[in-house]
């Protein structure tokens, strides 16, 4: 008798485990599970509670919109886009685009050649490094720490702080922030 409602006690809680793993294969919102986001370069998740991903291929078009949480990765010359997301992580390597828009936090971090937009955000942080460029609009805080060249410009931003690896930023007469060796010339 013991051993039958042990055996039934087992076949319950792998069904239930089946079940789970089969709805997070439903929402499709990780690599490792078994219907992955990312086909041929370009990964999307959308409309889940969280996202989290490693794009593997190069270039590689990245897409979270509508979840509580994204948080992705890829290598060089990736596009990301954040929309419509609570809290938005992303780290890639070298030539990188990303755009964050209609969100509470972005987080970023690249390496060089980075383009990053944050627009209507609560907060829009960003690392990157030389010959990055960063815009953030309408957005009441921004946090940018370039490793090297860079270039910042804030509009419609409260609370602009740019930190530079080798100094203080130069103000240029159009607004922009830029860290050295960069300069207002471009």
């Amino acid at each position: 008798m013991h051993k039958t409602s042990l055996t039934s006690s087992l076949r319950a809680a792998l069904f239930a485990l089946a079940a789970f793993c089969a709805g997070l294969a439903g929402g499709g919102h990780g690599c490792s599970e078994p219907q992955d986001p990312c086909e041929g370069g370009t990964c999307r998740c959308e409309d889940v509670s969280e996202c989290a991903f490693d794009c593997g291929h190069t270039p590689c078009d990245v897409s979270c919109a509508s979840a509580d949480a994204c948080d992705l990765a890829c290598g060089d010359e990736c596009t990301v886009g954040c929309t419509s997301v609570t809290d938005c992580t992303t780290r890639c390597e070298d030539d990188c685009k990303f755009s964050c828009r209609s969100l509470e936090t972005c987080d970023v971090e690249c390496g060089d050649d980075c383009d990053y937009s944050c627009v209507h955000a609560a907060s829009c942080n960003a690392r990157v490094g030389p010959d990055s460029s960063v815009t953030c609009d309408s957005t009441p805080v921004c946090r940018v720490m370039c490793e090297g060249a860079c270039e910042v410009s804030c509009a419609g931003v409260n609370e602009c702080v740019v930190t530079c690896s080798a100094g203080a930023p130069t103000t240029c007469p159009d607004g922009r922030q830029v860290c050295t060796p960069q300069t207002c010339d471009g």
